[in-house]
């Protein structure tokens, strides 16, 4: 899917019109989605690095996109690696996907990493958090509910 930078502006604009949006690049290492690194520029606040994140795989739909949303938001909330979704676009109007804009996290696959024990130790380290992570009632029923799409 072709992403201008127009298209970018007008969706910003939808959720947060008082910000300029500068800045867009294709990001690399995305298997199932179309994903686009761009800045946004409020007057008060320092400059944000946002992702737009297109899901292309054919059975992406608004309950997929919603549930990724949603469970972002929770691991985010515990202090896990996970980028904090900011706007959800189920509306089709813009993009003619579902599509997510999410806090840009700095990093890259490493498939073949150079140390292999380094990498193994930082996965289990993340793991550790994800299973001693104590979700409230309120994410747990968040994240298990359905969504009608």
């Amino acid at each position: 899917m072709e992403v201008t930078a127009e298209l970018l502006v007008r969706l910003v604009a939808s959720f947060a019109p008082q910000c300029q949006v500068t800045g867009l690049m294709p990001l690399s290492g995305g298997l199932s989605s179309s994903m686009f690194v761009f800045e946004v520029r409020q007057e008060t606040r320092p400059v944000k690095k946002l992702v737009l994140r297109i899901p292309q795989s054919p059975s992406a739909n608004l309950h997929a996109a919603r549930s990724e949303f949603k469970v972002l938001g929770v691991l985010h909330r515990l202090g896990l690696a996970a980028s904090k979704p900011i706007h959800l676009d189920t509306s089709c109007m813009i993009v003619a996907k579902p599509c997510l804009i999410l806090e840009y996290v700095d990093g890259e696959r490493d498939f073949v990493p150079l140390d292999p024990v380094a990498s193994a130790c930082e996965y289990a380290s993340f793991l550790s958090g994800l299973h001693r992570a104590q979700p409230s009632v309120e994410d747990v029923a968040l994240m298990t509910q359905q969504v009608d799409s």
